[in-house]
């Protein structure tokens, strides 16, 4: 009896009987195992939130979202004043932007693991609290020394805010909600990186610097209020002393201490020491090791920061390589356009800020369409392609800018680069959080956030190396239009990004010659962007698609939900007791074959299904040719009728290269596989499956993955195991009505 011949057994017995409805089979699987579904009474859920209250937790998430954004930019305009005022060095001068930045990239990991162990709305408030004394202790700053810790606390709470919005957002609405809110989340990120630098130019020439600090506190006391009292998300309660210990202290000390050596590293180099300097080298070097350090305790970590699954397949990898191309792209333009604007084409700061804001409003609404194309489609992929086409398609537009003002190109090319880059912005937070178990959201998203802040920070740097080499191509031309040796030296040595006042004193002629250097180093700069960016292009491709989910389940945090997550996805040393953990019960098996076809086997090693969604995967072995295989087939309800069907997008597959294996030993190994395929689903286990699930399972089998087996290719028999698997109609489901009894040293050699 071959696969094909079952098929069409199993087949013709569906044709007189209707088949059953997803709903059925959850409902009847989980009231089996003791399980109840999103809703059941009994289930412990957050309020539902009333379309008021919902309304000012969007605010209240927006505002921190704004203060964070902001921050990084605002300060911009104010810094000759800021140094001037407290006396700072060149390296303090550097030091005041920069201890915002490294702090908010090095904590992003930190603020989702603990959210986790915490829950959401308790860590989001000691965010809030954190921005806040940071803000304040800045505001009162005497010293060049105060102001920067301050701006380092600042940072560490404005990178929980960042986080922990998304994630919140994730926790709160369902996969096709997020689209629409992650599109107002980018909008408000957007017009604060628009007018920060606006705002904070007003200030410095109206007021005082100090105002850029105490603007923050009125905003961020109004979101902290709003949070305590409506935010409603899943809170374990966990003892303080308990959460403290649990937290993976070493694999956090070496992850920030990490990113503070590497990104110091990057922003001395050049600028307050050498690129071959001892200090710059070391701590380049250093961060490295500390980094694979940390890969490899995270392995041994109970409860990881950054778990290695989130990595796992080709998908999540590919998208964590396009959100690293994506953001060293987005940073470049926020970045140099400005530079541009004041030294090519002569622009004040305040003009320049007034020039992008075609950035910020092409940006605010790429973003919120494409989050209404997500919340009515359900698709994301096409998005992620197109959008990395049209900002690669940008950047290259920009190698034209030169020294003239060309306000067509400046306006239009602003507006796709922009539209480019705000459409992806939150799509690729929404892929990932599609792409990894539930439980993972937390960590994949501040993981994301992480990859993200690391790319900003490296491409800022490649993108003043490439400038700088490039300008030095134009010394000579520098030097015969009239301009100093000394002048055109630290010109082409740093002074064209970071010394302003270096250009004062030109004449026309000098102005001239030195905004056309300028642009033409500019130009060969976009270039090294355009490259980048197309690689993200080209990495897109290595994503799968997957419809995005209508229903939505709360997140669970808490020690509890992170013991279980450890149990689910934990891989033991002993693989003789490798599942225990996962499942006792032996597998089913579902079909055997006969004769010349007695290699063939088929066992279902474990159906999950969840609940929420009406899905389910099936993971299961089968022998043949002389090889094993374990497999993972999901199957999703269809959109018209209900019924379940395979999900071809989302099978993992992997052959077994041994050739005998005990009979324990090759359904643990499946085990593990199917769990490595990252299943994000509730586990049932049950002997009650679906007709039309099976025969996709089936087909599968005969038309993707044929499975033969001649008589000449068999080397033995499957042991004695000579238990028949039948198909029998039972009340519309499918009862598999035996299973194999076979010791465990028993062995199946094929």
């Amino acid at each position: 009896m071959s696969f094909a011949s079952a098929e069409k057994e199993v087949r013709s017995s569906l044709s007189s009987q209707p088949q059953p409805q997803a709903t059925d089979i959850v409902e009847s699987a989980a009231s089996q195992d003791g399980l109840s579904t999103p809703g059941a009474p009994g289930a412990s859920e957050p309020p539902a939130n009333t379309p008021v209250q919902l309304a000012l937790i969007l605010v209240a998430l927006c505002l921190a979202v704004f203060l964070a954004a902001i921050d990084s930019v605002i300060i911009t305009p104010a810094m000759p004043t800021i140094t001037k005022e407290l006396n700072a060095s060149d390296a303090g001068f550097a030091w005041i932007g920069s201890a915002y930045l490294l702090a908010l990239s090095a904590t992003s990991p930190f603020w989702s693991k603990v959210s986790d162990i915490f829950g959401r709305k308790p860590i989001l408030i000691v965010a809030n609290v954190i921005y806040l004394i940071g803000s304040l202790v800045a505001a009162l700053s005497n010293s060049l020394v105060m102001l920067i810790a301050a701006r380092a606390v600042q940072g560490t709470g404005g990178g929980g805010l960042i986080t922990l919005v998304e994630i919140s957002v994730g926790d709160m609405f369902s996969q096709r909600e997020r689209g629409l809110f992650y599109g107002i989340y980018g909008a408000v990120w957007a017009v604060s990186t628009a007018i920060g630098p606006v705002i904070g130019g007003v200030f410095t020439e109206r007021a005082t610097w100090r105002w850029c600090f105490w603007f923050n506190l009125p905003f961020d006391a109004l979101s902290l209020i709003i949070t305590i009292i409506f935010l409603h998300t899943h809170n374990p309660k966990t003892p303080l002393v308990k959460g403290l210990i649990a937290i993976d202290w070493v694999g956090s000390v070496l992850i920030i201490g990490a990113t503070l050596m590497f990104l110091i590293g990057l922003d001395s180099g050049g600028v307050s020491h050498p690129w071959g300097s001892a200090f710059v080298i070391c701590l380049i070097l250093f961060g490295v090791v500390a980094y694979v350090l940390f890969g490899i305790y995270e392995r041994y970590a109970r409860y990881p920061v950054i778990p290695r699954r989130i990595f796992v397949g080709l998908s999540r990898s590919c998208i964590f390589g396009v959100v690293f191309c994506h953001g060293a792209g987005f940073i470049a333009p926020i970045f140099f356009l400005p530079l541009y604007f004041q030294v090519a084409l002569g622009a004040t700061p305040i003009q320049s800020g007034v020039w992008m804001l075609a950035i910020a409003i092409s940006f605010t609404l790429s973003g919120i369409i494409m989050g209404i194309v997500i919340q009515r489609t359900g698709h994301y992929l096409w998005i992620i392609r197109g959008s990395m086409a049209l900002f690669t398609l940008a950047v290259g537009l920009m190698v034209t800018f030169g020294p003239t003002r060309d306000w067509p190109r400046i306006i239009i090319f602003q507006i796709l680069l922009a539209a480019g880059i705000g459409a992806n912005m939150q799509t690729l937070v929404i892929a990932i959080q599609a792409l990894v178990a539930p439980e993972d959201i937390g960590v994949a998203t501040g993981t994301l956030n992480f990859v993200r802040n690391i790319a900003t920070a490296i491409s800022v740097v490649l993108g003043q190396v490439i400038f700088q080499s490039m300008l030095a191509n134009h010394t000579i031309d520098l030097e015969d239009s009239g301009i100093p040796s000394d002048v055109v030296h630290r010109l082409v040595n740093g002074g064209a990004i970071s010394g302003f006042g270096l250009t004062d004193g030109f004449t026309k002629p000098q102005r001239t010659a030195y905004a056309t250097a300028f642009s033409d180093a500019m130009s060969k700069m976009w270039i090294f962007y355009t490259v980048l960016i197309f690689v993200g292009f080209l990495l897109s491709f290595g994503i799968r698609k997957k419809e995005l989910m209508t229903s939505h389940q709360v997140t669970k945090t808490g020690l509890d939900a992170e013991e279980a997550k450890r149990r689910k996805f934990e891989t033991p040393k002993d693989g003789s007791d490798a599942v225990a953990s996962i499942d006792q019960k032996p597998p089913v098996l579902l079909w055997k074959g006969e004769g010349n076809d007695s290699s063939q086997i088929l066992l279902v090693v474990k159906v999950f299904w969840e609940s929420s969604t009406g899905t389910a995967t099936v993971g299961f072995v089968h022998a043949g040719g002389g090889t094993w295989a374990s497999s993972s087939l999901r199957y999703a309800p269809r959109p018209s009728n209900g019924k379940l069907a395979l999900d071809k997008d989302d099978v993992c597959h992997k052959n077994l290269s041994l050739a005998s294996h005990s009979y324990n030993s090759i359904c643990d190994y499946a085990r593990r596989f199917i769990q490595e395929c990252g299943l994000d689903i509730e586990k049932v286990n049950s002997e009650v499956a679906d007709l039309d699930l099976v025969v996709s399972l089936e087909s599968s089998l005969v038309h993707e993955r044929p499975v033969r087996a001649e008589a000449t290719d068999v080397a033995g028999s499957v042991g004695n195991v000579n238990v028949p698997g039948r198909y029998e109609p039972v009340s519309q489901k499918l009862l598999v009505r035996s299973r194999p009894e076979i010791p465990a040293a028993r062995s199946f050699k094929i």
